[in-house]
């Protein structure tokens, strides 16, 4: 699972491999709302996030994480669409909290996933959280903050 979201029902809307899925927290139960990929066995879902204006962002990627076949997905009250593709992998999709276009603070973390323990000495700030600046919106500073 890559994702939970609240729904007005109470329930949440999680995702699994295979689709988008109905989750009752108090039974436990999964139930299937829509398969997403059903043409693609290999890809599954992952991660997600909600924008300001409600609509649920999630991408799919390779299980293999080698071919670029993973698309990122919106879903709304007018249904799923996919927005782009071309992904090896999806993941941290985030938004300002206040939806506006001038952010100015952009975070990113490094992956671990692949470095041997040698790698990961060498490399001290793998896993690590990052700021970064923007003095110009889009526009990233040289700098590690």
């Amino acid at each position: 699972m890559g994702f939970l979201v609240l729904r007005q029902s109470g329930h949440f809307l999680a995702d699994a491999k295979s689709g988008l899925y109905d989750f009752d927290l108090v039974s436990g139960a999964f139930a299937l709302i829509r398969d997403v990929e059903p043409q693609l066995p290999d890809d599954r879902l992952n991660d997600g996030a909600v924008d300001a204006k409600g609509r649920l962002w999630f991408g799919s990627i390779d299980d293999a994480e080698g071919a670029a076949c993973g698309k990122l997905y919106r879903l709304d009250a007018g249904g799923l669409a996919a927005m782009d593709s071309g992904y090896v992998i999806t993941n941290g999709p985030a938004f300002s909290p206040d939806g506006g276009p001038d952010l100015t603070t952009v975070y990113a973390t490094t992956a671990t996933k692949g470095l041997s323990p040698n790698d990961l000495a060498a490399h001290l700030l793998a896993g690590g959280l990052f700021r970064f600046t923007a003095d110009v919106p889009g526009l990233l500073q040289n700098a590690i903050a």
